[in-house]
């Protein structure tokens, strides 16, 4: 074999590895990109402390796709969602807490709307828990607890219970505003006749 067929060999063998590692190198970050975990995020829905309490109450009403948290007599929405580490997030809340507004200043005669900055940590225990602690007035008084996704039963009663509502109030609405037309339409007839006889 003379050199020229050496060279022509070698040029061929580097340049099939070539053609292999370009090929192969999207493949691989394919494999890099697809390998990322998904970040957690706890299941909507009715958590409580005690699995026997959901039938009456929830603990703690998880709503992330309407930015909601839902608490005993306290509502927020939440403004920043930061994931802390591997199946952990704190979310940045502004709040309305009618018993806590009334607690700091029984005097306030507008307690009603009264806003406050909270924070609440989550952290997955498992694929039906996860811990809770919340700040009360921007501040952590309060220890950690374990939270317990209900039994689908409930989740499903509470869905249930919310359209139910969303559709009465829609129904109210609708009665409210034919109302409200009838009554302007007699206000503006009474109206027209009293002006009438007023020309008369």
């Amino acid at each position: 074999m003379n050199d020229e067929n050496r060279r022509a060999i070698f040029v061929g063998t580097i340049f099939g590895i070539a053609c292999l590692v370009v090929a192969g190198a999207p493949a691989f970050a394919q494999q890099n990109a697809t390998a990322t975990p998904t970040p957690w995020r706890p299941a909507e829905g009715l958590y409580v402390s005690t699995l026997t309490n959901c039938e009456e109450y929830a603990d703690v009403i998880v709503d992330l796709a309407e930015k909601a948290i839902l608490g005993h007599e306290w509502s927020c929405k939440v403004t920043k969602l930061t994931d802390t580490a591997p199946g952990a997030i704190q979310l940045n809340m502004t709040c309305d807490d009618y018993n806590l507004a009334q607690a700091l200043n029984p005097k306030d005669p507008n307690w009603e709307s009264r806003k406050f900055k909270e924070i609440m940590y989550l952290r997955k225990v498992d694929d039906k828990s996860m811990v809770v602690r919340k700040t009360t007035n921007g501040k952590l008084k309060y220890p950690s607890w374990r939270a317990l996704y209900c039994p689908e039963k409930d989740q499903r009663a509470y869905v249930e219970d919310n359209e139910k509502a969303a559709k009465d109030a829609a129904t109210d609405a609708a009665e409210r505003a034919k109302w409200e037309q009838k009554a302007a339409e007699e206000r503006k007839a009474i109206e027209e006749r009293i002006k009438a006889n007023s020309q008369k």
